[in-house]
């Protein structure tokens, strides 16, 4: 769907599971093909428990950084504009296409839809954040050895969240690091 931009692994697992690792597409995939890793219930409820049972330093961590992703997203937009205003692309439109179909493009929607986000949101936000990692050290968990490392591909995730899985990405990366930057963005 988007071959010259960034890799997701998460559609790379689902293309390739039951062909490649079949031993682990029972633990991962449902009978349709579908990733098994959604809670079978009201997600409302799923969450509820998050906010109820995540350690409160975890929630602090993962508020502060929905907050870093609305502030890198509004920027973005920014440094768009200015360089569409310029006539000239650049830098951060490259950024933007670059993860336009990743959860990095994604994560750009939510701060457009209200430039005064409420507090609710910011939850919201925050326990889906808290959600998604959880998801991936159960995937770990599930399936080890999974190349982590491609979490840190620019344009996947938003740069804000990229220091809340260093357990998973760093423990994998090839060479010791070499090309990858696994660093959060300042």
């Amino acid at each position: 769907m988007n071959p010259p931009a960034t890799v997701n692994p998460i559609a790379s697992l689902v293309e390739t599971t039951r062909k490649d690792v079949p031993a682990f597409a029972d633990a991962v995939l449902t009978d349709d093909n579908q990733l098994a890793l959604d809670p079978v219930r009201d997600a409302r409820d799923h969450l509820r428990d998050l906010a109820a049972t995540t350690p409160l330093q975890d929630l602090a961590r993962a508020w502060k950084t929905t907050e870093g992703v609305r502030q890198w997203a509004l920027d973005l937009c920014g440094r768009i504009e200015e360089e569409l205003a310029a006539g000239q692309l650049g830098e951060a439109s490259l950024e933007w296409m670059n993860g336009r179909y990743a959860m990095a493009g994604l994560a750009v929607l939510s701060p457009l839809k209200e430039r005064d986000r409420p507090p609710a949101q910011q939850a919201l936000d925050t326990l889906m954040l808290v959600y998604q990692l959880g998801e991936y050290r159960r995937l770990d968990r599930l399936v080890p050895g999974g190349q982590w490392h491609l979490l840190a591909t620019e344009g996947l995730m938003p740069p804000p969240t990229r220091e809340l899985p260093q357990d998973l990405i760093s423990r994998n990366v090839p060479g010791a690091g070499a090309g990858v930057d696994v660093r959060p963005a300042s």
